[in-house]
This record gives structure tokens, sequence and C-alpha cells, in this order.
């Protein structure tokens, strides 16, 4: 790295600072309001009752929800300074990850990573959410280090070369590791992740290698076992505890039923969906919570596990039973995922609401225009992990419960793919425009005047 990336990027990460200092300096409370009890499951660790529900005597072991962020949290103090100091940390390494994942001829940071590096620092969804003890932060910074690290597709040198793997079994390997720390922050990753997977095979099918398509398909399919490897030696210590605890190796967590149940029932659709409310919340909330615990009492349905099974049924059964109200409540969802500003932003300046929606806008258009070159000079290995992880968490949400906040993981995608488009736009100064990502083959494209 040269001493000019090093002020670039220095000078964006203060900004990504600035901005979200700014938000803690407003509210800093919001810091250890513990809105999904990742405080409160942190203290249990810290206490020594383990993985353990809050509040309960004696203590209770759950897996409600991902451990990786309450493990983090585990280890500092529960003060705002060191929540948001922890917060920031992850931004900057946020910022610097997409900025690597575009890298230049020579593996020099290039301007594409620094538009990255800026999109990211100033998204207004990730600067609001780094002042609470919520994952959006992390998780947004695991997606960045996705797109920096991890990536084996098969891919010609050079005009007329044979082809060669990015990595022979260790960069597989730690795209595995990568993708389970991710599950074990948002188990909603692993519908990405089966994306990737996927396209990674197809990709070395189409390729424009000299190997048969057989023979590329194979070694694709021999990389993909470091990569299950690599995510199930991460995943094995949550199993095992639950194994250990429930009898049940459950991989994820035990929310899954509550959060499919939550956006498909028939309160949720009369009062938001059909009810045209912006969000759902306060007392019919409750009352709805509160129904559904006197219903599963009743039932005899007791434990995380019974609960989890139960809600998951009601789900359905309520989806079979209102294909049509079904239908209505995932454009809700899929409007409430991408949409311009948050559904609760409605409280806070007329004018700030609108420089959101102006934002996003505008990056909506951009990311939009940036696949559309992408296709144009044929990048497709720098497609397959951004729009894997756009259209899988997309997908998972159209059926499971949504706010916009849903979608900070996808954010550092959207910005990779703008900064890797902008990398292919021939510039005055230079007779090609090359991109190269994560150390590998560079693909070259000519410099028209």
């Amino acid at each position: 790295m040269t001493l000019r990336d090093g002020w670039l990027l220095i000078v964006i990460s203060g900004l990504a600072i600035a901005l979200r200092l700014a938000v803690m300096g407003t509210a800093p409370q919001q810091l250890t309001m513990d809105r999904d009890l990742y405080l409160g499951l942190a203290e249990q660790i810290q206490a020594g009752n383990g993985y353990s529900t809050p509040g309960i005597a004696p203590s209770v072991a759950t897996a409600f929800r991902p451990p990786l962020y309450p493990l983090l949290l585990a280890g500092i103090p529960h003060t705002p300074w060191a929540i948001g100091g922890l917060h920031l940390l992850l931004a900057v390494g946020m910022g610097w990850a997409v900025a690597r994942a575009i890298l230049g001829a020579v593996g020099e940071l290039s301007w594409g990573g620094y538009i990255a590096a800026l999109v990211v620092a100033v998204d207004p969804l990730l600067v609001a959410y780094a002042g609470m003890p919520m994952t959006e932060t992390l998780c947004a910074a695991l997606s960045a280090v996705l797109l920096w690290r991890v990536r084996f597709v098969e891919a010609p040198r050079s005009e007329g070369a044979s082809s060669a793997w990015v990595f022979p079994w260790r960069g597989p390997f730690v795209a595995g590791v990568w993708w389970g720390l991710c599950v074990l922050a948002r188990p909603t990753y692993l519908a990405p992740w089966g994306l990737w997977l996927a396209c990674e095979f197809l990709v070395a099918g189409f390729s424009s290698s000299t190997q048969t398509p057989m023979r590329r398909v194979a070694r694709a399919g021999v990389c993909s076992i470091p990569v299950a490897v690599g995510m199930f030696l991460v995943l094995a210590p949550w199993m095992i505890r639950n194994q250990m605890v429930w009898g049940k190796p459950i991989a994820t967590t035990t929310h899954g039923g509550y959060t499919l149940w939550l956006a498909n029932n028939p309160v949720f659709f009369q009062e938001v969906v059909d009810g045209h409310d912006v969000t759902w919340q306060g007392e019919s909330l409750a009352r709805w919570q509160a129904a559904t615990a006197q219903e599963m009492r009743v039932a005899g349905i007791n434990g995380e596990i019974a609960q989890d099974r139960w809600q998951a049924q009601r789900a359905r059964q309520w989806i079979a039973g209102n294909p049509t109200a079904f239908l209505r409540a995932m454009g809700y969802r899929a409007r409430s995922f991408w949409a311009l500003s948050p559904s609760h932003s409605s409280a806070n300046s007329p004018i700030l609401v609108s420089g959101v929606r102006l934002y996003y806008g505008g990056l909506w258009i951009l990311a939009v225009l940036a696949v559309g070159r992408l296709v144009q000079v044929r990048a497709w290995s720098q497609l397959v992990l951004p729009l894997s992880l756009i259209a899988g968490f997309s997908v998972v949400h159209l059926v499971y419960w949504t706010d916009t906040r849903m979608r900070a993981p996808v954010m550092p995608a959207i910005a990779v793919l703008i900064g890797a488009a902008m990398q292919t736009i021939p510039r005055r100064d230079r007779t090609a425009a090359t991109i190269q990502w994560s150390g590998g083959p560079r693909s070259e494209y000519a410099a028209r005047p």
C-alpha cells in the first residue's frame, strides 16, 4: 500500500468515524438500550451462566439469538464508549475490506475501491445502527470481509492461457470459515451461501477456459469440499453445545419459527399490510405476542425447539389458507426491505428524511447501472458473490419478518458492485482499465477514447 493509498483510506475512515460519533453523541443511551437482548445474553456469559436467557433464575440455556455478537459483547464492558468503540472498529474494518475487494493493476488500491469505501462510510442505515447494540454493524463488516477474501472462481490469466485456481485449497477453506462466522452472526447468510456455491459451478461450467466444461465443474466441486469443511469447523462448537443441551445439533437458532409466524399471521396482515400501518409495534404487537404465548401454554408447547416448530407450523398453515394475502404480504416485505427510508423515520426531520430518500434513490440507480456495466464487460466473477448476497437476503426476507434494517448486510455488496463498475470505465490517463479481486487473476478491459 502506498502512502497515497493510506492517506485516502484514512480520510474516508475518519469520515465514517465522525458520522457515527455524531449519531452516538446525539443519543448515547441507545448504545445500552437492549432491544434484542444481546447485552443480556453477553451479561449471562460474563456472569458464568453460559449462553442463557437473561432475567431468569436459575439460568436456562437458549439458542434463540445467534451467538457471535453476544460473544463479542461479552469481552468488553457494557458502557456506551466500549460498545461504540467496538462498532467504530467494525465500521473502519468494513471500509478497508470493501476497498481491498477492488484492486488495481499491480495490486494497489484503486479509485473504484475508494468509491466503495466511501459508500459504506456515509450509508445512512449503517451510520444510524452503529449507535445501537444490534447485529447490523457486525454483519455489514462480515459481508465486507467476504467480498474481500472469498473468491476461488476458475479464470484464465490471459487470453489463450490455461486457467488456474486462485487458491488450491486454502482459499476455499478460508471462504468456509468466513461463511461460518457469518451464519453465527445471522443465519440468513445460509441462503446467499447456497446461491454463491451454485453460481460458482455455473461460472466454472461456462468459463472461457481451455479445459472441458466437465473438468472445470469437477474442479469446482473439489474446491467446494474445503469450503464445507471450513464452515463446519466454525459451526461445530455451537452445534455440539446445542446437541448437549437439547439433543439436537442446531446450526442456526430457535428464532426462525417466531420470525416466520410474526410475518405471516392474520393480525399482521389486517393491521399492517391491509391496514397500511407503517410499522407494527406498541399495544397491537404486544397483544399478539401475549396471545401467541397463551396459545402455546394451553397447547402444552414448552421449550424453545417445540415453540419454534409450533410457530413455524402455524405460519405455514396461514400461508396455505391465505395464498392471496401471503402474496400481498410478500410485496409489502419487498417494499420494506428496499425502502428509501426506514418506516420509523417519519418521526425525524423532514429535511433529513428527504436527504436519506434522495441518497438511496441515487444509490439504487447507480447499482442497477453498475450491474449492467459488469454484464457488458462480462466480469462474471465480480458479479457472483455480491449478487448472491443481495438475492439471498432479498428472497429470505420476502417470507420472514422484514424491515429496512434487515438489508444492512447487503450494503457492502452494493458498494462493491458500484466500485467495480466504476473501475471498468476507461480513463484518459491510461490505455487499459484493470480489475483484480482478492489477489486473483487480472481481468483487463481495453480502454477506448
